[in-house]
């Protein structure tokens, strides 16, 4: 069912498309660090600690999606979204958790069921995206 597009929702529906656009940012920015080649220890702690802060931006960003307030008919929404972004946080930071900088490794066990989780999570950040969408009239 479609609803009227107020000011309170322009503004909420506004918030989280930067929430949205930050995201694609840091991700983007992990796929940056991915890429990079390490031949030395020091290369690899380098690459987990720029990891790490990617990870504190998506941490950040999930606590500003936690901050708003949705309006009325889109709360159902904003908590499935909520829940979305977290879990793709929770599956970051097993990723992430996955690499041991003091002995350049990596339990890629691991580091791959994080990856996997990462895009469920991601999924399921789009299906209600596209739900807040289509309630909008968007699409």
């Amino acid at each position: 069912m479609k609803i009227p597009i107020t000011a309170e929702i322009r503004t909420y529906a506004l918030s989280v498309a930067q929430v949205g656009e930050r995201m694609r940012i840091t991700g983007n920015k992990f796929g940056d660090v991915t890429k990079q080649r390490f031949s030395n220890l020091g290369d690899f702690k380098r690459v987990k600690a720029e990891y790490e802060t990617l990870l504190g931006e998506f941490e950040s960003q999930k606590e500003t999606l936690e901050n708003l307030t949705a309006p009325t008919q889109l709360r159902d929404e904003h908590e499935k979204l909520i829940q979305g972004y977290g879990k793709y946080v929770e599956a970051t930071a097993i990723a992430l958790h996955s690499l041991d900088a003091e002995k350049a490794t990596a339990d890629e066990e691991s580091f791959d069921q994080g990856l996997k989780l990462q895009g469920e999570a991601s999924k399921e950040i789009v299906k209600v995206s596209n739900d807040i969408a289509a309630k909008l009239g968007l699409i």
